[in-house]
């Protein structure tokens, strides 16, 4: 796609949280009555969570802005399970199928046929579940049921592997005891995965060990304990939001977010008061000005790795050098975001290097250029807040991936433009 330079101003409503919308329907599952589920987020990858839980037997009644599930006859899955090109789908639906007496596969797209579970099975396979892959990757087969006990799970990769468990085993047999090792990357989606359980009426007791471990005591056979789950606006894509306004020198008024949600990505905002950015929050969320971006040095988002592409879009315009420190998760998403991210920089004429799991950036003013998203739904959106700073139009591709979890992306830039772009 061309993208035109031009600024964004206005108010917009964010779209629901990914995130939450995956939990809930997992929740779902376990439901004794229907459950409704306000305001989820409908995109490419809540679809594939969507149609995996009707696969397993559950009745969705959709009315746009509600889900109502009934999952009374929740069951083995009656086919293989399509997670498309969603990670949540198939780290959180592998697990909810150990729980059956029976075998459920899992298949996918080329990109998340590639991408590691082997933590995740492992401690499966500990807790009493068959599992065929290859090599950790899919397809994959699984075949309970889960009995609970203790299992140790590395959680250095990615936090979806303990959030999986974390939803699964409340339901198993015994109780069970997951300790998840040092060090604990992406911290605020475990919490997220946590609170929305919590206020499911699941027992989840977390600790921290002296050695920065996290053990979580889940007694077994539970049963939830809501009628109704609310999904709340996403943070991610608000980050998005507002550093593609930021980066057009416009300001923005953002409604539908929570100042006191669990969602770690809300802290875009006090990084971006850390670039010289004036944000203020008085019910909606508000990106007033700033008087040059200049950059704070280091900034750390291994916890919060999806705020990884946009800021490093920030980073390419702010006055000084940026070192943002992402974690080794993020070479094992969609694509590898650091490395892409690196590429997309130096289109457009910005000084960067790779240091490991980070990305050294020295800010400047973007130019136009043709910019390479490989099919990164995250990666395409951080590109063209870059794009909208440049000199000229630029060429975004994977314009499509955006389905993937913002789909009204393209569409809500043109209405903050007020012009085609």
């Amino acid at each position: 796609m061309l993208l035109t330079p031009a600024r964004l101003s206005g108010k917009l409503r964010v779209p629901s949280s990914k995130s939450e919308t995956h939990r809930s329907l997992i929740l779902a599952a376990h439901a004794r009555e229907p459950l409704r589920i306000e305001a989820p987020l409908i995109s490419q990858d809540t679809r594939s969570s969507f149609e995996a839980l009707e696969a397993f037997g559950s009745v969705i009644e959709d009315f746009g802005d509600r889900w109502v599930v009934d999952s009374r006859r929740f069951g083995p899955a009656n086919s293989v399970i399509d997670c498309g090109n969603s990670g949540s789908t198939l780290r959180l639906f592998t697990a909810l199928a150990a729980l059956l007496p029976a075998s459920v596969e899992f298949r996918g797209d080329a990109s998340l046929s590639q991408r590691p579970n082997e933590p995740l099975l492992g401690a499966l396979i500990e807790l009493g579940a068959r599992v065929e892959s290859r090599a950790g990757s899919l397809p994959i087969a699984i075949r309970g049921p889960l009995r609970g006990g203790k299992v140790k799970l590395a959680g250095g990769l990615s936090s979806q592997f303990a959030s999986a468990l974390l939803l699964a085993l409340p339901f198993a047999e015994e109780d069970s005891q997951l300790l998840i090792e040092a060090p604990v990357r992406s911290r605020p989606y475990l919490d997220l995965t946590v609170a929305m359980a919590q206020k499911s009426g699941l027992s989840l007791l977390l600790s921290e060990t002296a050695s920065g471990d996290l053990s979580v005591l889940i007694p077994g056979q539970q049963s939830l304990q809501t009628a109704g789950l609310r999904i709340g606006g996403d943070w991610s894509s608000a980050a998005l939001l507002l550093v593609a306004a930021l980066l057009s020198g416009g300001q923005l008024e953002l409604e539908g977010l929570d100042p006191t949600s669990a969602q770690g990505d809300r802290r875009i905002i006090d990084i971006l008061r850390l670039f010289n950015v004036v944000i203020t929050f008085d019910g909606h969320l508000k990106l007033e000005a700033h008087n040059g971006l200049v950059s704070p040095g280091r900034i750390d988002v291994s916890q919060t790795p999806d705020l990884f592409p946009p800021l490093c879009a920030v980073a390419a315009c702010a006055e000084g050098e940026t070192l943002l420190l992402g974690g080794p998760g993020l070479r094992h998403k969609e694509c590898d975001r650091i490395a892409a991210m690196a590429a997309g920089l130096r289109a457009a004429g910005i000084f960067c290097s790779e240091r490991g799991d980070a990305l050294l950036i020295r800010g400047g003013k973007p130019r136009a250029g043709q910019f390479q998203a490989q099919g990164d739904h995250r990666v395409h959106m951080s590109l063209a807040a870059i794009a909208l700073a440049a000199d000229a139009p630029s060429r975004i591709d994977s314009a499509w991936s955006t389905v993937v979890s913002y789909p009204e992306f393209h569409a809500d830039l043109q209405r903050l433009a007020g012009v085609s772009l």
